[in-house]
């Protein structure tokens, strides 16, 4: 008779927990870990020049299906006009630059095959993207969305109407302290961009 030899079960690999992981991304981009009641309200501080960047998560509920996201953003003072959104490409996306043409010109093709670049006005989104840093930040990071607008209509009757953010945005919540550290690295990128750019100033501005 053949024995039979039984496969031993792998171990689940251990639950990674968030209060620890935050702090250590908060460690690596020497910022601070500002504890909330719970883990889940826990946010990061990260410093950089005059600007203060924050990490959190918050959730959006349609009433059917509940979203949470993971997100870096700050405001800036100084905007005047540019409004950008990069976002990750999907198939839809594919087949319609085939349909519509090629890349745009002045932006990295790299950056093009694995994301869609929107913004007004255009002609400056490639002296934006092009700045040291941002695209190769973008290329870093995984399944984020970029965007950069105006801040809220009650916030600039409040700080001014030069009052903008930029926002590293992903779904889910993430844990991962390299995935953490590179959305902060966008922002920061992308905040050095449009002072670049003459589309914010470096100054401090009012936190999230």
């Amino acid at each position: 008779m053949i024995p039979v030899v039984r496969k031993k079960r792998r171990k689940a690999p251990p639950k990674v927990d968030r209060r620890t992981s935050w702090r250590e991304a908060a460690v690596l981009l020497e910022g601070e870990l500002v504890e909330g009641k719970r883990p889940g309200q826990d946010k990061v501080l990260v410093g950089h020049g005059p600007w203060r960047i924050w990490l959190d998560t918050y959730t959006v509920s349609t009433g059917q299906v509940t979203v949470q996201y993971t997100r870096a953003r700050a405001y800036f003072r100084g905007w005047r006009e540019i409004q950008v959104t990069v976002r990750s490409a999907n198939l839809f996306d594919r087949l319609w630059r085939k349909l519509t043409g090629g890349p745009k010109p002045g932006i990295s093709r790299a950056l093009l095959e694995k994301h869609v670049v929107k913004g007004k006005p255009a002609a400056r989104l490639p002296s934006l993207l092009l700045a040291a840093g941002l695209t190769d930040a973008i290329l870093e990071a995984k399944a984020v969305s970029l965007r950069v607008k105006p801040a809220s209509r009650r916030l600039r009757k409040r700080h001014g109407e030069d009052l903008a953010e930029v926002i590293c945005l992903t779904t889910g919540v993430v844990d991962a302290v390299d995935r953490l550290v590179t959305m902060v690295r966008v922002v920061e990128a992308a905040l050095d961009a449009l002072a670049g750019i003459g589309e914010a100033i470096r100054e401090e501005a009012p936190d999230p």
